[in-house]
């Protein structure tokens, strides 16, 4: 079962705590509640991040796995600007017409992968917007990939 929203939240950690030794669930609130829903038994989480800082994640699993839960998000919340970002696309009052994996192509770009280009209606960030993204990256310290 798959968690898609972050509505509702209190119903579904009570279906969790007497469902999850038969239902795998997976949250998928880009983070925001997968802390909470590992500690009601949930079986994993869904992110954007691993594409581009896998380390990053697998450390929070490894912290979520041990019991650290004060320490798990602690660990994640350094990336939670770019969460939102990532998750709400563009900010009211710009140009719309992007999307989140606009915003996961850019951090791509950011760590020096390609993620290929954007396929309409979509469109690539303007300047402005990569600028802000790459500044929310640098601030979390997400590494750069060396030249080979």
């Amino acid at each position: 079962l798959k968690h898609s929203g972050l509505s509702d939240l209190i119903d579904e950690y009570v279906m969790i705590d007497r469902h999850h030794d038969r239902i795998a669930y997976i949250d998928s609130s880009a983070g925001y509640a997968s802390t909470t829903a590992h500690m009601h038994g949930a079986a994993g989480f869904i992110t954007g991040l691993a594409p581009f800082w896998p380390e990053f994640e697998l450390t929070y699993w490894d912290l979520l796995q041990a019991g650290k839960y004060l320490e798990a998000e602690q660990h994640h919340k350094r990336l939670f600007p770019f969460i939102a970002r990532f998750h709400h696309g563009a900010e009211p009052g710009t140009i719309e017409g992007f999307s989140s994996i606009t915003v996961l192509k850019a951090a791509l770009e950011h760590v020096g992968l390609t993620g290929g280009t954007v396929r309409p209606p979509f469109r690539t960030l303007n300047a402005k917007e990569r600028d802000e993204v790459f500044a929310m990256l640098e601030a979390a310290e997400v590494p750069r990939l060396q030249p080979v």
